[in-house]
């Protein structure tokens, strides 16, 4: 007998579509947690004075930092591992390379979250944002240039804004792809740099840029 080949036609990736549930948990989650934060700072309000109970700024504001960190270092490492996996040439990495492209917009969010801190949560958490203690402590007055809540707001939009402008630059050329369908745009070998995908111009800046922005985000928590 015979046999035949049967030729199976090829066919195009399917956009994955989580279902309403996902989004609906989501939301859900975050309306929970908005209104657990808030719900903190009511009762640390109504706190009396030198209260030392579960609920105080200095704790509701350490639990914000908290969620607030491990916002941010997701959205730090995603974008960090692509770069590291477009610097090394790496292939293996290409199924898992979109989780880790999906971490980058957490950044956004952060970065609004971020700000809220440093406005309305220095006073609880940072000694140098009392003015009586900065007034007692000469060691702190030497570097209140560099301690002082306008010039940390500074910082943070700064800081942010360059990690979501080079972390989305390289998203960007995933989005470009899903679009197209642009087989191109995925592929890492160029013969002049004209050639080479705007994601991979990107992988030296992120690589340096990435620790040191770590190292700032950590020395300005921990005040």
């Amino acid at each position: 007998m015979g046999t035949h080949a049967h030729h199976i036609p090829e066919q195009p990736p399917e956009k994955l579509v989580l279902p309403k549930s996902f989004y609906k948990g989501a939301i859900a989650s975050m309306v929970i947690g908005g209104l657990a934060f808030v719900g903190g700072l009511v009762m640390a309000a109504m706190a009396e004075p030198g209260h030392h109970g579960a609920f105080t700024m200095d704790r509701v504001w350490k639990a914000y930092l908290i969620g607030l960190s491990l916002l941010v270092f997701l959205g730090i490492c995603g974008p960090f591992f692509m770069a590291t996996q477009y610097l090394t040439r790496a292939s293996w990495s290409i199924t898992v390379r979109r989780i880790a492209e999906s971490f980058t917009p957490n950044l956004i969010p952060a970065g609004v979250l971020a700000l809220i801190l440093v406005l309305f949560g220095s006073g609880s958490l940072y000694e140098w944002a009392d003015a009586e203690f900065v007034a007692n402590d000469a060691i702190v007055q030497k570097k209140v240039g560099y301690l002082n809540v306008p010039f940390m707001a500074v910082r943070t939009v700064i800081g942010f804004a360059l990690m979501i402008i080079v972390g989305m630059k390289m998203v960007k050329n995933s989005w470009e792809q899903d679009k197209t369908g642009d087989i191109k745009l995925n592929k890492q070998k160029a013969k002049t740099v004209k050639q080479i995908p705007i994601a991979n111009l990107y992988e030296p800046v992120k690589i340096f840029f990435e620790p040191l922005a770590c190292t700032l985000v950590a020395i300005d928590s921990k005040g």
